[in-house]
Order: C-alpha cells, then sequence, then structure tokens
C-alpha cells in the first residue's frame, strides 16, 4: 500500500504565507513546493469558520454530514450550548489502512481506527478531551516531551496586551517543535500507511495578531502593530521549520501532502455578531437597549480612533462592565473596581469565571481523559464567555434573537410550533429574515458611511427544513466597532475582541513518488479528501464524497 503523510497548517493563510515565502522567510516550504502539485483551495462561505476539520475528515458539507458546528441550540428550552467535537465515522477508520493521527481538532477519536489517535494534545479549539489510544499514550508524550504550553491558554483576546502576545509566541513555538518532537518518536515507535498532524499555530496566532499582516485593520496604524507582526513572522518561520522536519521524518518514498483549509482576514465578525447585533435586535423589539455605550460625541471628535482597554484588561471583563441594568450588575461593577486583582483572580478561577485580567498563561491543562471512546465527549456548558448569550432571557419574548458565534452573525426566528413560545407564524419565517436584514442594512459604519452588510444568506425557507441553528446568516462589510442606526441610536464603540477572522482560502501542497509538479489552479476544498484516498489506494465508493480528486499526476 501507498503511504501518505499529511501535515495540517491550521488556517494558515496562502497570500501571508506566499509573501514570507518569496521574502525567504520559509525555505522548507519553497522547496516542498518547487516539487509539489499545488492548489489553492476554496471553502463555502457559510459557516466557514465552524466545521473545516469535520469537513475534511468526512469530505461532505455540513449539510451533508448533519453537523454545522460546536454550538447547537434547543428550541424546547431556548439554550445554546456547546455540543463538542464532530464524532462521526472519519474517513482513516478504514480495516485496512493503519493510522496515525495526531492532534485534529473538532473531531473526535472513533473505535474502528487502526493505529494510533491522539487528540486534543496542543490543539486550537479542540473541542473534545485530550485522549489518545492507546490509552496512556499521551499521558507519556506529556511527560516526556511536555504538554503544548498554549494549551487551553490561547484563546483570551489578548491582542491589545504585549505581555500576553509575547508569552503566547514563545508558547506556540515551543509547542509546535514539541509536537515534532513527539511525532518523531511515535514513527520511531511504529509502521504506519496514512499520518495526519494538525499544527494548530498559524490558527492561534493568527487570531490576536492579523493586525499586524493586514494593511486595511483599523488597527494596522496601532504601534501594537508592528509588534504583532514581528510575532506573526516569528510564528510562521516556525511552521516551516517543522515542515522541513515532518518532511525529513515521514522519508522520501512517502507521498507529503501538507494544507490549510483556511486562512484569516481582519476579523469583522466578533465584534457586529456577537455584540452590536444582539444589542440592535433587543433595542428594536423593546425600544431599550442593555449595553451602554461610551461618549460617542468625544469618540467622534477624537477622529474615532479604535476602542484599546488596558494592557491587563480582559475583553470579556471589559465588555460585561457595560451590562448595568440589574442591581447584580452595579454589585459585580464595584466590586471588580475595589478589589485587588491578587484577591480577585483566584476567586474567580475557582468559580470557572473567565479571567478579569491577561497577560500570564493561568488556565491549567488537564491530565489525559481514559475514558472509553464511546463515553467521551466534551462537557456541555452555556456559552456565558459570549456576550450575545447576556441576551437569552429575552430571547422567548423576541420575534428574532442573535445567537451566540465565533463567525459571521446568526440570527433565529422565533417560530410558532417549533419554538417552545414561537411568535412568528411558520408561513412568516422568510418575510421576518427579509424585515431583521432591512434593520441590520439600515446600519451604517460611521467610519466608511457604508452599511454594515456585505450579504445575508437565509439557510431555510421552511422552519421544518434541516440545516445549521440559525435561519439567517449576515455577513459583514469590513470590520465594524459601531452600528450607527438612524432611529434606534448608536451602538459602540467598542474594542475589538480578536483582530483576525476566518477567511474560505487555503491550498494544498502534493509531493513524492510518480507527482507531477505543477499548479491546478483553484479547487473546491472537498476535493481534498478523496485526493488523499486516492493517493492511499482506497476506493472513493458512490457518492460517498462530495468532491473530485486532484489530477495527481496530470497537472492543468
Amino acid at each position: 500500500m501507498a503511504k501518505v503523510a499529511a501535515l495540517g497548517l491550521d488556517a494558515a493563510e496562502w497570500q501571508f504565507t506566499e509573501e514570507l515565502v518569496a521574502a525567504g522567510d520559509m525555505p522548507h516550504l519553497a522547496a516542498l513546493r518547487e516539487r509539489s502539485l499545488v492548489c489553492r483551495l476554496e471553502g463555502p462561505r457559510l459557516y466557514r469558520s465552524e466545521v473545516p476539520w469535520p469537513r475534511f475528515a468526512t469530505g461532505r458539507s455540513g449539510l451533508g454530514m448533519g453537523y454545522w458546528g460546536t454550538m447547537t441550540f434547543d428550541p424546547r428550552t431556548y439554550r445554546a450550548v456547546g455540543r463538542g467535537a464532530y464524532i462521526g465515522r472519519p474517513f482513516w477508520a478504514r480495516p485496512d489502512v493503519r493510522s496515525l493521527v495526531f492532534d485534529v481538532p473538532e473531531v473526535g477519536m472513533h473505535a474502528d481506527v487502526l493505529g494510533t489517535q491522539i487528540t486534543a494534545w496542543g490543539a486550537h479549539s479542540p473541542e473534545y478531551p485530550r485522549a489518545s489510544r492507546p490509552v496512556g499514550l499521551l499521558t507519556e508524550l506529556d511527560e516526556r516531551f511536555g504538554p503544548h504550553p498554549a494549551f487551553a491558554n490561547d484563546c483570551d483576546p489578548g491582542w491589545h496586551s504585549p505581555e500576553y502576545l509575547d508569552n503566547l509566541t514563545r508558547a506556540l513555538q515551543t509547542g509546535a517543535h514539541r509536537r515534532m518532537d513527539a511525532l518523531e518518536w511515535l514513527l520511531d515507535r511504529d509502521d504506519y500507511d496514512f499520518v495526519l498532524v494538525a499544527m494548530s499555530e498559524a490558527h492561534s496566532g493568527g487570531h490576536h495578531l492579523w493586525h499586524g499582516a493586514d494593511p486595511d485593520h483599523p488597527l494596522a496604524a496601532s504601534p501594537l502593530a508592528g509588534i504583532a507582526r514581528r510575532h506573526l513572522r516569528t510564528v510562521l518561520r516556525t511552521l516551516d521549520e517543522c515542515v522541513g522536519r515532518f518532511v525529513d521524518a515521514v522519508g522520501p518514498d512517502t507521498t507529503t501532502v501538507v494544507f490549510s483549509l483556511h486562512g484569516f482576514v481582519g476579523d469583522g465578525n466578533d465584534l457586529p455578531s456577537a455584540v452590536l447585533l444582539p444589542e440592535l435586535l433587543h433595542r428594536a423589539h423593546f425600544g431599550r437597549g442593555l449595553l451602554k455605550s461610551p461618549d460617542t460625541a468625544a469618540w467622534r471628535a477624537a477622529g474615532m480612533p479604535p476602542v484599546v482597554p488596558r494592557r491587563d484588561e480582559h475583553w470579556i471583563a471589559y465588555m460585561s462592565e457595560r451590562f448595568g441594568e440589574r442591581p447584580r450588575d452595579h454589585l459585580r461593577n464595584v466590586v471588580k473596581r475595589t478589589v485587588p486583582p491578587r484577591v480577585l483572580e483566584p476567586a474567580r478561577r475557582a468559580l470557572g469565571r473567565p479571567p478579569g485580567t491577561l497577560g500570564p498563561f493561568t488556565t491549567p491543562i488537564p491530565p489525559e481523559d481514559r475514558r472509553d471512546v464511546g463515553e467521551l465527549r466534551a462537557d456541555p456548558r452555556d456559552p456565558d464567555y459570549q456576550i450575545a448569550w447576556r441576551y437569552h432571557a429575552h430571547w422567548p419574548q423576541m420575534r428574532a434573537f442573535a445567537l451566540p458565534t465565533v463567525s459571521d452573525g446568526h440570527v433565529r426566528v422565533n417560530v410558532r410550533g417549533r419554538e417552545a413560545r414561537g411568535i412568528v407564524p411558520p408561513e412568516d419565517l422568510a418575510t421576518t429574515c427579509d424585515e431583521i436584514v432591512d434593520l441590520v442594512r439600515a446600519c451604517t459604519n460611521p467610519r466608511t458611511g457604508r452599511s454594515v452588510v456585505a450579504d445575508a444568506i437565509r439557510t431555510r425557507d421552511d422552519p421544518a427544513q434541516p440545516g445549521p441553528p440559525a435561519d439567517l446568516v449576515i455577513l459583514w462589510d469590513g470590520a465594524p466597532d459601531t452600528f450607527d442606526h438612524p432611529e434606534l441610536g448608536t451602538i459602540g464603540p467598542f474594542p475589538y475582541c480578536r483582530t483576525g477572522e476566518h477567511s474560505t482560502h487555503g491550498f494544498a501542497l502534493v509531493a513524492g513518488p510518480g507527482i507531477v509538479p505543477g499548479d491546478v489552479g483553484t479547487r473546491n476544498v472537498l476535493d481534498l479528501t478523496p485526493t488523499v484516498l486516492s493517493l492511499l489506494g482506497q476506493s472513493l465508493g458512490d457518492g460517498e464524497y462530495e468532491g473530485v480528486p486532484l489530477p495527481i499526476g496530470a497537472p492543468a
């Protein structure tokens, strides 16, 4: 059987990577590219941030696999809850393929995989417990090489803290090479037909450092952007070193696939989707808001600069102080202003609360979870770390509301007969979605004067149709930190949560015996899965996969 080794550079943006290759900063990737079949991969716009790895694992779209991401919504209880990783059958679960699958995010282990599986060793947002098969292997990796020091500490919105960015970059460098140390040791122990390793460092770094790569970002002129660009280059150079180690470790007789399923652009999602949209819908329904905006007149007079929190201030803590409708909100804010951080922080951690200060890495890395594969799940939890969740008590009274999200604006219509306390007649779903689009489209970005809406996509026409939790997905124009509505007033400005969000752009390099170098242009991201299976000499079945293999050996 042919041997295939695939290295996923999770969320490595091709355009920025090409810049570094051209500058000589990524010589190992440049050398691999010279002898590879090359293509750009293009993913879907809808739910592009939520399911890239499950999509690769199954070769199917969200609708095709019935999985739209880690967040679900229960119309009976109005509860949005994290569902965890995709736990269906991946393409590497084959009786005649011995596989090593290491650190793939958002895809759970499967009992039918022959070989070795290691999950959540250091992945960004794995949505699955730290575990391995055989049981105990992850513990041995931790003891031999150490855990990934960024694990569970790479999600704090820390673009405005030089200390956090310094700590994050060092941790990503260390973790990337530890993963390669572990891989080399694993390959020496056993023989595999298929090797799949995911490198999370470009993903972890991109969310906090992208204002250093995007000259059009509102923060590009900030002194912090220079720090971010240096750190981002360091992260990508480290990944390049790991590409070189990976190619050497798998050997010249193995077909090598280095790929990215999506990339990065400036973050135009976090604020409008999870803060500004929920507040707008609340104001439209109740005629009043929950979120207090700053002095917008003074902000406009100052030239509308981006809001920058204190260096040690956590973004969630900053935003929480802007909610003050209840007495307990007022009490909480008084406590935060008066109790010293050295006293408050241990208490917050003990209660499982988000940190109130930023900089040091304080989240502990859990040990290996030794439960049976059938019992392994991410623990369900309310998304109380999201500002949109602050509005959930009001959802049953509203015609439509914004769901918690890590990407585009996700709107759920409160449909009679589908939701337990539904208001909107089922036949009015499409009309209601159009009304919401008109409402949001009327908002302008005061920096550009344009509508904040780039596009809006209805996910279903009938409430009974299968699909994602959202009935309406709103894509944003640029990176607005403020909404100006002609009747409902100004919402914002507020600080950016993260500075990078996901693009639809990926890439793949395929090199090895019999591979003719060349460029085959842009292909559907779903084509990568059947390509890997074809390289392994595996049957694609009849309609099992939605893509088609790349023309390996015969570039266009």
